[in-house]
């Protein structure tokens, strides 16, 4: 079971996504990051990093990264939703810990 306190930063952290890809998002492109946020929940659920870190969390940080003014010319729904929902993402920054 997931804290409220962290449920709480799960959805700041979708939230502000949303907010930061609001400009280069189409309303199908916004439909799919819903879809899949919903399936990241379900597919990381309460794992946890070996730093205590919940995955969804650490996902949601490292997409965000693709929305920065920096990175946004490289900005595509694709990449965002990889970063959201593939493991191998999550494995690789697990191992550099």
């Amino acid at each position: 079971m997931i804290p409220e306190t962290e449920l709480q930063k799960i959805s700041t952290l979708y939230d502000g996504l949303v907010i930061s890809s609001q400009g280069v998002m189409t309303d199908n492109d916004r439909m799919l990051l819903d879809e899949a946020f919903r399936f990241s929940g379900e597919l990381y659920g309460d794992s946890r990093h070996l730093t205590g870190e919940l995955m969804i969390i650490h996902s949601l940080s490292i997409a965000s990264l693709i929305t920065l003014p920096k990175f946004i010319m490289y900005f595509t729904v694709e990449l965002l939703l990889q970063f959201l929902t593939d493991l191998r993402y999550t494995a690789y920054f697990e191992m550099k810990v």
